[in-house]
């Protein structure tokens, strides 16, 4: 069984200067229900402690629409997000992420024009630039998108089907007292506590961040995520339906 962090509920004000802001569970469950994680992640995002360590971030919401999730034969998870049709166009805005347990992580960004999906990188500041030949492109048809990712040297051919209940592209916050929380592509909400002891692994040390995820038709279901060691406050990943993911840095 998940467990949601016992914490108890402060008050919080808005100042001029960003200060760190105290989460508590209460607060936290309240926002939760009331739709409003993304205010909290941008809350947080604005905190002095956060600032110095990802000075870099921006404030901008998860990208949502329909997604499609999909597992390589490289090890690799995939996430394709399709947005709403621009103007009644055929034109529709698209991203993907790609990432694997080891470091390997990257955000495409294009658009699905008809039924055809071209998805070039985007570099964020601090990260390395991607090779010339990295892209993602593919085919909706019959509710699935087959294509393939050209990533690190690699070039991997995918079959990504609908996300349902765990399943998306996740982006959180790891704040420095171990209270994770993030939102799904596909509008769910995560909330969770970093467990205070790191298990050893194959790849290295792993926190157990236990949880639960909130559906946006309410429903909750229980989440387990591994955590590499913190590098950056702000993370990113793909949950496959079944809950398997890319650990969390």
């Amino acid at each position: 069984m998940c467990q949601v962090p016992s914490l108890s509920k402060e008050g919080n004000t808005m100042s001029p200067e960003p200060k760190p802001i105290a989460l508590t569970r209460r607060a936290a469950l309240s926002w939760l229900s009331g739709g409003l994680l993304i205010t909290t992640l941008v809350l947080l995002r604005s905190s002095t402690e956060i600032h110095a360590q990802d000075a870099s971030s921006d404030a901008e919401p998860v990208f949502t629409g329909e997604t499609f999730l999909a597992e390589t034969r490289g090890e690799l998870l995939i996430a394709v997000i399709i947005g709403p049709d621009e103007g009644g166009t055929a034109h529709r805005p698209a991203r993907a992420f790609v990432c694997d347990n080891q470091r390997l992580g990257q955000w495409f960004a294009g658009e699905l024009v008809g039924d055809q999906l071209t998805l070039l990188p985007e570099a964020s500041d601090g990260e390395a630039t991607p090779q010339p030949d990295t892209q993602l492109s593919g085919t909706v048809s019959a509710g699935r998108v087959t294509g393939e990712a050209r990533y690190e040297g690699q070039v991997v051919m995918f079959v990504a089907a609908p996300a349902a209940g765990l399943g998306g592209y996740w982006e959180g916050v790891r704040s420095p007292g171990g209270l994770v929380l993030a939102a799904s592509s596909t509008g769910a909400h995560f909330l969770g506590q970093a467990l205070p002891a790191a298990t050893e692994t194959k790849d290295g040390p792993r926190e157990r961040i236990e949880g639960v995820v909130t559906l946006p038709d309410g429903a909750q279901l229980p989440l387990t995520l591994n955590a590499a060691e913190q590098e950056a406050t702000i993370f990113r990943t793909v949950v496959l339906n079944d809950g398997r993911h890319c650990a969390i840095r």
